[in-house]
């Protein structure tokens, strides 16, 4: 019995030391301080200071510890009334016009690196410029693809519609571009020259390779359609066929845009390193972007889809959920997110990119390659472009996707815009390359 008392006064002077603390911190209201004082005495007094403690220390001591004030909420508790006022400036549609003007000056950068290989003094005077312009054909496919997840997370659009959109415009680029190759470009010179069609295909293959890197992609909409295709495989929830066990399934088709990147950075790859040739039947089914590009649309996806699987294991409802989607707090929490991926990229490119240039240079047929041209073989194949990804992170913490617009009418045109003027750029640099093309003869 002695020892228990003994026990008893030993937790009592602890209690009352934690009170004297959180009490010189100002942390306790005086009515806890003065049901404290008498706990010495009566042991039933020492439980009902505990009780009245609880509410008043829990959220904020803990044995005299201040909790952290820079901690995130739990996104379970976020709900319209406590979500924040912060709202980012640039909407979607904002970052899509960003995204389609970095495109169109990625092309005029292009344009005048080939015009550039026929003629010295255009090198000379707007080379530099070429090579800055061309790293905005980096950052405008994130811009994409940022405007893609916004659209689906304020429920602008519905999955089906953005992957029948973004579907058929790959395919209505790919008929162009078959129709101009074919009936103009390659028929044109089959005509006047008198080639065969071996000839004629034998012949652009050898103007790729001194004009470029032996291939040029041009449809951006294969991209939008690959990373749609597995956002929808990621996210979306069928309501017959593939219910309850079967759901896996469906979640396994996410492989396909994946082994569809992997097929296309595989053969580029082998063009670079001169280990074959593509046919021009091939390019406008190759995607524009670096590799590492879509590993970041897969992270960003994968936060998305863990933060759905917290509220489906906590049990919420799906208008919680989508309460939780259309809210400031997860909107600036994307912007974050997306951010933070891209440092990430970015520190994994430069990472690969000094790895691979120590193995080609020093561990594979050491002494072969100079660093000039490897550097050059690596930037053709994406690796070290992602550092210019830095420069959208300032437009990525201004954007809010849930700045929504009820007239529709300026998403089909600003495409629509953009496309013309790409039309006409590409008018005006095959006029120069073939102004020019007499001088290599």
């Amino acid at each position: 019995m002695r020892k228990k008392c003994e026990v008893k006064e030993e937790e009592t002077k602890s209690l009352n030391k934690a009170v004297s603390n959180a009490t010189e911190q100002g942390e306790l209201p005086a009515e806890s301080i003065a049901q404290t004082q008498g706990s010495a005495q009566e042991p039933q007094a020492q439980k009902d200071v505990a009780v009245t403690l609880a509410p008043a220390v829990a959220g904020d001591i803990t044995l005299g510890k201040k909790k952290s004030r820079w901690k995130m909420r739990d996104i379970l508790t976020i709900t319209a009334e406590n979500d924040i006022k912060y709202r980012g400036p640039l909407s979607y549609r904002s970052i899509r016009i960003i995204a389609w003007v970095l495109f169109l000056l990625a092309q005029i950068g292009s344009i005048l690196m080939v015009t550039g290989r026929l003629d010295a003094s255009i090198e000379e005077r707007y080379g530099t410029l070429a090579t800055i312009l061309r790293l905005f054909s980096n950052a405008m496919m994130p811009l994409f693809l940022i405007a893609t997840f916004a659209t689906i997370l304020n429920g602008s659009q519905k999955f089906s519609s953005m992957v029948l959109m973004y579907g058929l415009a790959s395919l209505l680029v790919i008929a162009l571009y078959m129709w101009g190759y074919y009936r103009y470009l390659s028929g044109l010179v089959m005509h006047i020259a008198g080639m065969t069609a071996e000839e004629t295909a034998t012949l652009f293959n050898t103007a790729l390779t001194f004009l470029g890197n032996g291939f040029f992609a041009i449809n951006i909409f294969v991209d939008l359609f690959l990373c749609t295709l597995f956002l929808f495989f990621i996210l979306y929830k069928p309501k017959k066929v593939f219910t309850g066990k079967r759901l896996i399934f469906f979640r396994l088709f996410s492989l396909l845009p994946i082994l569809y990147e992997v097929t296309c950075a595989t053969l580029k790859l082998l063009v670079i390193f001169n280990y074959m040739e593509l046919p021009f039947a091939i390019m406008p089914f190759l995607t524009t972007k670096p590799p590492l590009t879509f590993l970041l649309f897969i992270m960003v996806a994968v936060s998305i889809k863990r933060k759905e699987k917290k509220f489906r294991l906590a049990n919420r409802a799906d208008e919680e959920y989508y309460t939780f989607l259309q809210s400031n707090s997860n909107s600036f929490r994307f912007s974050a997110t997306v951010a933070t991926c891209i440092v990430i990229i970015v520190v994994i490119d430069l990472v690969l990119h000094f790895a691979l240039l120590a193995l080609l240079m020093y561990g594979v047929n050491p002494g072969y390659w100079t660093i000039e041209g490897i550097e050059d073989k690596l930037y053709l194949c994406g690796f070290g472009k992602s550092i210019s990804l830095l420069i959208i992170l300032p437009f990525i913490m201004l954007f809010s996707y849930t700045r929504t617009y009820k007239d529709k009418r300026a998403d089909i045109i600003i495409p629509i815009v953009a496309l013309a003027v790409l039309a006409l750029i590409c008018l005006e640099g095959l006029y120069q390359i073939l102004l020019h093309l007499p001088d290599l003869f």
